[in-house]
């Protein structure tokens, strides 16, 4: 915000004190097509009221240019703001499954979704299309992780859990990363050796090169909270095992 303000605001009022001593009046010294900020015009200006006016608008608008997804703004050599492609976008769509069960105590039919049930209908419908600038739980996000460029809502579509910090949020992919059923900890000790087994399975960063774990080396903690595996190692994993405080 200091960059986009400072130095057309100095060049103005530095005209206004030079030319002041003339009798010139600043909002005269220049004309519309004249007031511009490093590439960006300030369209329709007259004044140098309007000028600024309108350089407020766009630092005001700068947020919302990249608020499509978590992506980046920045501040060029030349003073412009760019965005950077964002590794993630609000879905459009969401993923819906059809309940074939017909139980009325568990399954998919067990929590109402059939035609007489609680949800009144068979269609589950998966995550939130949420709303712009709110992050709410469950909101569906599809992330370019492979970084092909593609958001592809079928095999790289996200659900929001949780802020890490201010800057990262943590996302739960919506399936299996693999098809089959594998071991926390083949050895039999988990709480010695942590999902020893289970790592193997997850995306490595060559396979998601778009995304990286904000740390790699993690204490593994059971439900009370209390460590049982410390500094475990996720390497050069892209992702990790979603945690029992997350989901809860």
């Amino acid at each position: 915000m200091k960059k986009i303000f400072k130095n057309p605001i100095f060049t103005f009022m530095l005209g206004a004190i030079l030319f002041s001593t003339a009798g010139v009046i600043a909002a005269t010294i220049f004309s519309g097509a004249d007031i511009q900020y490093t590439g960006n015009k300030v369209t329709g200006a007259s004044n140098i009221q309007q000028a600024i006016d309108g350089l407020y608008d766009r630092a005001s608008n700068i947020h919302t240019d990249c608020a499509s997804g978590f992506g980046k703004g920045n501040v060029a050599g030349d003073g412009s703001y760019v965005c950077s492609p964002s590794k993630c976008k609000r879905a459009t769509t969401l993923h819906t499954e059809t309940c074939e069960q017909t139980s009325t105590s568990s399954y998919c039919s067990g929590d109402g979704y059939t035609a007489t049930g609680s949800q009144g209908t068979t269609t589950i419908t998966y995550g939130n299309l949420g709303t712009a600038g709110t992050l709410a739980t469950g909101d569906a996000f599809d992330c370019d992780v492979n970084g092909d460029g593609t958001y592809d809502s079928q095999s790289e579509r996200f659900y929001y859990v949780t802020d890490v910090d201010t800057n990262t949020a943590f996302l739960i992919y919506y399936n299996d990363y693999v098809t089959s059923t594998v071991a926390y900890d083949s050895g039999g000790n988990a709480y010695t050796n942590g999902p020893a087994t289970a790592i193997a399975n997850l995306p490595t960063t060559t396979d998601w090169p778009n995304v990286s774990l904000t740390n790699s080396v993690r204490d593994i903690k059971d439900e009370t909270g209390a460590v049982k595996k410390a500094g475990f190692d996720y390497g050069n994993k892209a992702a990790r095992l979603i945690t029992y405080q997350e989901i809860n």
